[in-house]
């Protein structure tokens, strides 16, 4: 008769409490240490999702409130440290170890990231709205205000005519771009667009700003 004890499954879960509850783990997947979520302050559904038979060994989740992360499988993390503003994916078969820190931003307002994103992280707003809808030709810098009903993050960029203006997250339902004086120049119907992050990212349906003669 044979005395080996059966298998039992690890359990799955974080060690000093209940997971929030954007946060998505698979089977025998294990977070410890009591400061794992303590700069964990996403507001996104499905926030943090990590697949099964990993180990998450004393690490600090700093999620920021647009950030997202997603974890592969059988993957084993130490005192590492996951610091996200707006996206980290990581594969499966991953270790990282003592004092790494993984982060998606140098914090520099002009950071882009250098990998080809073919996708979108997020959907942007279809339907927007603007303004003024009308700027007479010639005028100084104009500040654009546009707005929708929610979507809306610190990734997204106010377009021209095609063109990228500077622009400035308010609120999940609103922007605010700068027109140079040099867009101003022409008179005519112009279209506006809101675009995400990637380099094929999503982009809502164009409204329009009227440049009127100067009189």
């Amino acid at each position: 008769m044979s005395t080996t004890a059966p298998s039992t499954p690890i359990a799955s879960g974080w060690t000093k409490g209940p997971l929030p509850e954007n946060v998505r783990i698979g089977e025998n997947t294990l977070i410890t240490a009591d400061y794992a979520f303590k700069r964990f302050l996403s507001k996104q559904p499905n926030a943090l999702l990590i697949g099964s038979n990993c180990t998450m060994d004393g690490v600090h989740f700093a999620i920021g409130r647009e950030g997202r992360v997603a974890i592969g499988e059988f993957c084993y993390f130490t005192n590492a440290v996951l610091l996200c503003e707006l996206e980290l994916r990581i594969g499966n078969y991953v270790i990282i170890g003592w004092n790494a820190t993984i982060a998606d931003t140098d914090f520099h307002a002009n950071y882009k990231n250098p990998i080809p994103d073919p996708h979108p992280w997020r959907a942007t707003p279809r339907q927007i709205d603007i303004s003024p809808r009308l700027i007479v030709q010639g005028s100084g810098p104009a500040t654009l205000t546009v707005t929708t009903s929610r979507g809306f993050g610190r990734y997204h960029k106010v377009t021209l005519n095609g063109k990228e203006l500077e622009t400035r997250f308010v609120s999940g339902s609103e922007l605010q771009a700068v027109i140079p004086p040099a867009a101003m120049n022409d008179a005519g119907t112009y279209p506006v667009t809101v675009i995400g992050q990637g380099d094929f990212a999503s982009a809502s349906a164009p409204t329009y700003l009227i440049i009127s003669f100067k009189k």
